[in-house]
């Protein structure tokens, strides 16, 4: 919608706020957007000289705008490939072309990192050093997967199915993880106790769901005396915790996740800056939030 706005303005010169919003928010993609949330971006993009008022009221390209309008690198939707230098603590690790969100984890000189936070601006990447392996790989951008191959996959463990195409070794594995889950009861109920305060939490939602699922358990911290959370992509996360039972941190989420009042917004904490796309950085932080909400999380309401 910021490019969007930018590009009406190169093309027709001067327009009225109403004309403006005419053209740009009866493009399709923008069904969905309120009037109040295209306002509050208009009110973002004069007031960092993206675009200006004229004396009659009208709006024009600003400096900041004719400066990104100018280059011939405006137009396309995707980020310019650019390197993002990696830093833990005061070490330069590495540097990457394509800088996951916050929380996420990639590979890098060997070793596992989750990233802390993101200087978009200064092309920074702070991160800390986990336990575990990944897979060194950069396919440019970060795929998602969808809830249906997550409860495929416990479907896979629950059948007695025999597949004939799959080779010994792959056969016998397939069995012993079907053992295992019926061993702990893993299909049954989806937090399973690893010794001590330890649990795992199998939720066999999607990578949206399973952002969610994450982030309200952490809301139950203080509760149930949750430390060392720790997950491995969308399948399952690892916690301690000392307080209360099982069952019940797992009707509090459930409850959490059912109530009128959630809001995956609220998901998105007031001072993140959650900046993914190529104009990102240029938006107010609660526009970004919603749309954090919007495209990046989904409410499992259960699981």
């Amino acid at each position: 919608m910021f490019q969007q706005t930018l590009s009406v303005l190169a093309a027709c010169g001067e327009l009225t706020p109403a004309a403006l919003a005419g053209r740009v928010m009866t493009l399709p993609p923008f069904a969905e957007v309120s009037r109040e949330d295209y306002r509050a971006l208009l009110v973002s993009m004069i007031q960092n000289d993206f675009i200006e008022r004229t004396e009659t009221g009208g709006l024009i390209i600003g400096l900041a705008g004719e400066r990104l309008t100018s280059s011939f690198k405006f137009y396309a939707v995707f980020k310019d490939s650019e390197d993002f230098t990696v830093r833990c603590g005061s070490d330069e690790i590495g540097t990457i072309t394509s800088p996951p969100p916050v929380g996420d984890r990639f590979a890098l000189a060997g070793r596992t990192w989750e990233v802390e936070e993101l200087d978009v601006k200064g092309k920074l990447v702070f991160v800390r050093l986990v336990e575990g392996k990944m897979e060194i790989s950069w396919p440019g951008d970060y795929g998602e997967i969808h809830t249906r191959i997550l409860k495929r996959m416990k479907k896979l463990l629950e059948e007695n199915v025999t597949y004939p195409y799959l080779k010994p070794g792959a056969a016998k594995r397939l069995a012993e993880a079907r053992a295992l889950a019926r061993r702990v009861s893993m299909l049954d109920f989806p937090i399973i106790p690893l010794g001590g305060y330890s649990y795992a939490l199998f939720p066999f939602v999607g990578t949206r769901s399973f952002r969610v699922v994450r982030k309200v358990l952490a809301r139950f911290k203080e509760r149930f005396k949750l430390s060392a959370i720790d997950y491995e992509r969308c399948y399952y996360i690892t916690f301690r915790m000392e307080r209360g039972s099982p069952a019940e941190l797992y009707g509090a989420i459930i409850a959490e996740l059912s109530s009128n009042e959630f809001d995956l917004e609220s998901l998105a904490a007031s001072g993140e800056n959650p900046i993914f796309d190529k104009y990102d950085e240029f938006i107010p932080a609660e526009l970004l939030r919603k749309a954090y909400a919007s495209d990046r999380l989904q409410n499992p309401i259960t699981f």
